[in-house]
C-alpha cells in the first residue's frame, strides 16, 4: 500500500501527473456543478397538485383585482355625483334659505303675473351635518299659460329648485260657469277656452349644503 502511495506521489510530481490531476479535479468540479443544478431543477419542477394550487391562487387574485377595480370605479362615480350635487346646492352665500327661497318663488309668480293662493313656510329636513332639503308648498289658480310660465321661471333659478310634487287640474267651478253660458259664436268660445283657469299646487325642494366646498364657476351664482 505504501509503495502504491509512493508511486502515485511520484507520478503526480511529473508534468503528466500534474496534468492528469488537474483534469481529474476539473472533472470533479464540473460534476458537482451539474449535480447541483440538476437537483435544483428537479426540486423546482412543480407537481400537478402544486400547479392546481397555483392556478387557484391566480384566479383568486384576479377576482380580487377585478372586485377592487370595480369598487374603486364605483367610489369614484359616487364622489363625482356628490360633487355635482354640491355644485348646484344652496349654500350659505346664497342667503338664509328659509327667507330667500320664499322671496324667489314670490318674485317668480309676480313676474309671470300669477297670483299665488298659498306660499307656505320653508321646512328643513336634514340629511347629515352638511346636507339638507328645504321644501316649500305653493298653490295658485290662474290661466294655464301663466302657470306654465311660472314653472319655467322656477326651473331657471339658481341654485337649482326642483319640484317634489306638481299637480295641475281644471277649475271645475269655472267649467260649470262656462256650461251655463248661452249660445255664443265660435270666436267667443275659443277666447273663453284660452282663459279658463286651472288649479295648480305643488311642493318645491332645494338641496342645501353647509360644508366646505370650492367656489362656484362663473355664472353659477344665485339669480
Amino acid at each position: 500500500m505504501n509503495w502504491k502511495k509512493f508511486q502515485l506521489k511520484k507520478f503526480l510530481a511529473t508534468p503528466k501527473g500534474k496534468l492528469t490531476g488537474a483534469l481529474a479535479l476539473l472533472g470533479a468540479c464540473w460534476g458537482g456543478i451539474a449535480l447541483y443544478y440538476f437537483s435544483s431543477f428537479l426540486f423546482d419542477v412543480p407537481s400537478n397538485q402544486r400547479l392546481a394550487a397555483m392556478r387557484m391562487e391566480l384566479k383568486r387574485q384576479q377576482r380580487l383585482f377585478e372586485s377592487t377595480s370595480a369598487g374603486a370605479a364605483e367610489a369614484d362615480l359616487i364622489r363625482k355625483r356628490y360633487e355635482e350635487m354640491i355644485a348646484t346646492a344652496w349654500r350659505p352665500e346664497d342667503g338664509n334659505v328659509e327667507t330667500e327661497l320664499r322671496l324667489k318663488v314670490s318674485e317668480a309668480a309676480r313676474s309671470g303675473e300669477l297670483k299665488l293662493n298659498q306660499l307656505g313656510s320653508v321646512r328643513i329636513d336634514r340629511i347629515n351635518n352638511e346636507l339638507f332639503f328645504a321644501e316649500l308648498d305653493v298653490s295658485a289658480t290662474g290661466p294655464l299659460s301663466d302657470v306654465i310660465r311660472f314653472i319655467s321661471t322656477i326651473g331657471a333659478l339658481k341654485p337649482e329648485i326642483r319640484w317634489k310634487r306638481l299637480d295641475i287640474r281644471p277649475d271645475m267651478r269655472a267649467a260649470r260657469r262656462n256650461a251655463t253660458l248661452s249660445i255664443v259664436n265660435l270666436a267667443e268660445q275659443k277666447d273663453e277656452q284660452e282663459v279658463t283657469p286651472v288649479n295648480f299646487s305643488g311642493s318645491l325642494r332645494v338641496l342645501g349644503y353647509e360644508g366646505k366646498a370650492p367656489a362656484r364657476a362663473k355664472g353659477g351664482n344665485a339669480k
